[in-house]
């Protein structure tokens, strides 16, 4: 007899994703600010960008995690995180040795914490 196991929310979006290629499976029970990291990215300058799902709604959304934060708080794929500083500002980039802003935003996460489920 095959046991009759329930499986948890990251495992349920973990399985969507290898297997449909996309998750919807949503609980509103969680709150708003909490995240699934699906996917962590690594650019040239050592700077993350992780894919999150959020299962209270379903919402994915790509975040920058500049290194520093990354190291002092190192994370794994689908682990859940709290999102607790997150902000959208405008990019940065350097022409001819001098930073300067774009008119282009982005989010970046400067803080999180992991969720023990």
């Amino acid at each position: 007899m095959i046991p009759d196991e329930d499986f948890t929310i990251i495992e349920k979006i973990q399985y969507e994703l290898e297997y449909l290629g996309y998750a919807n499976t949503t609980d509103n029970l969680i709150p708003t600010d909490c995240a699934i990291i699906t996917k962590i990215d690594t650019n040239r300058w050592g700077t993350k960008f992780f894919t999150l799902y959020r299962p209270n709604n379903g919402d994915i959304e790509i975040v920058k995690v500049y290194k520093n934060t990354f190291e002092t708080n190192p994370i794994e794929e689908f682990e859940m995180i709290r999102t607790i500083n997150l902000k959208i500002q405008n990019k940065r980039y350097k022409r001819d040795g001098k930073w300067e802003i774009s008119d282009e935003k982005e989010e970046i996460l400067y803080s999180y914490a992991k969720v023990i489920l």
